[in-house]
């Protein structure tokens, strides 16, 4: 139904472009091909005005508009090898090419952020709730304690330098959550005189790390994996003296391979159920991650002003007031967004039928 509303306004749009386009350009170029006006000579402009002004006394207010229009129109043309969008109203074959392989390159991009995030927001996650269960404390926490906690009989040089150690990496933390919590274009304008923003690797890593998206959703990630370890059946499968330790070394632990790995499984674990009833629920959020990394992607596109994006170019046509080409990439977007949907729905099912009693 929003497809066929869509094309319907685009060709619409199409259709009132060229109307307009036939009737300007029909009016001004039957002047430009008459041979003794040259509208780039002052004195000829000046015989053609008042020639106008003779035989249409009444009008010398449209005169004065088709005189700038035989100006402006003469400009474009000389101008069209430069500044082509501005020009070309409407959709053809070229325009239609090239903004084809952008949306493209879009959905590739878009493809590997969502695979990238989808796999950063359950390791990031997995790791924060099993740290919490080996009662990790914060770096900043570890410092203050080691200063407060002096021994008397050891070597200060080695004291001081574990301390240090510990500032070092609670501050690098700090500045990793500043990035993760940092708008994109904030980030992308930090690193503009370093290395190349517009490239499509700088672009997925953007996409990524900035916006808040990933620690976002790591964090919703976390809060479902906290509950579901405080259900009943896992305390239940606990009493019944299932591996329930958290270290990464001990036997009967976690793998570390494990927790890093795309396709997580911890055999013989009580985590594995935790992890698989989250993953679970996560998948229903999965939709409005989709869409909130859709809109960072566009935002990121634009906001950035990088010519040869999809966005950027949608920026361009809303500007130069060429509707029907800018309603068309809406339309593509829109196709992004329910394929996604689709998926996500897909998946959800998939998994549901895990749990489903098929007796019944």
């Amino acid at each position: 139904m929003v497809s066929v509303v869509i094309i319907g306004i685009f060709l619409l749009l199409q259709k009132q472009n060229e109307k307009v386009k036939q009737k300007t350009e029909s009016k001004i170029e039957s002047y430009l091909n008459s041979g003794f006006i040259d509208i780039n000579d002052p004195l000829h402009k000046i015989i053609f005005k008042e020639t106008l002004n003779h035989f249409y006394p009444h009008n010398k207010s449209q005169n004065d508009s088709l005189l700038s229009a035989l100006s402006e129109y003469r400009a474009n043309r000389l101008l069209q090898s430069i500044d082509k969008a501005r020009n070309k109203i409407g959709v053809d074959r070229e325009t239609l090419k090239k903004t084809l392989f952008m949306y493209l390159k879009f959905i590739a991009i878009y493809l590997i952020i969502l695979i990238l995030s989808y796999y950063g927001v359950q390791t990031i996650g997995v790791y924060r709730f099993i740290k919490k269960r080996q009662n990790k404390s914060s770096y900043l926490y570890l410092f203050i304690e080691h200063l407060n906690h002096k021994p008397e009989n050891k070597n200060r040089t080695a004291y001081f330098f574990k301390a240090i150690i510990y500032l070092a990496k609670a501050i690098i933390k700090g500045f990793v959550y500043l990035i993760l919590f940092s708008p994109a274009y904030v980030v992308a304008y930090s690193f503009k005189t370093e290395i190349n923003t517009s490239s499509p690797l700088f672009m997925i890593l953007l996409g990524v790390i900035s916006n808040g998206m990933l620690i976002l959703y790591s964090n919703k990630f976390y809060t479902f994996l906290i509950t579901e370890s405080r259900k009943g059946y896992i305390q239940n499968a606990i009493v019944k003296n299932m591996d329930n330790s958290y270290t990464f070394k001990k036997s009967g632990g976690i793998r570390r391979q494990s927790v890093f790995s795309f396709h997580k499984k911890f055999p013989g674990h009580v985590f594995q159920q935790i992890f698989s009833n989250t993953r679970y629920q996560y998948l229903t959020t999965f939709k409005e991650q989709a869409s909130f990394l859709i809109s960072s992607l566009i935002i990121i596109e634009m906001a950035l002003n990088i010519q040869g994006y999809l966005s950027y170019e949608l920026l361009q046509e809303a500007l130069y007031k060429n509707y029907s080409m800018a309603i068309l990439i809406v339309l593509g977007i829109f196709y992004i967004v329910k394929f996604t949907d689709i998926t996500a729905d897909w998946m959800l099912y998939r998994e549901t039928r895990k749990y489903e009693n098929k007796n019944i």
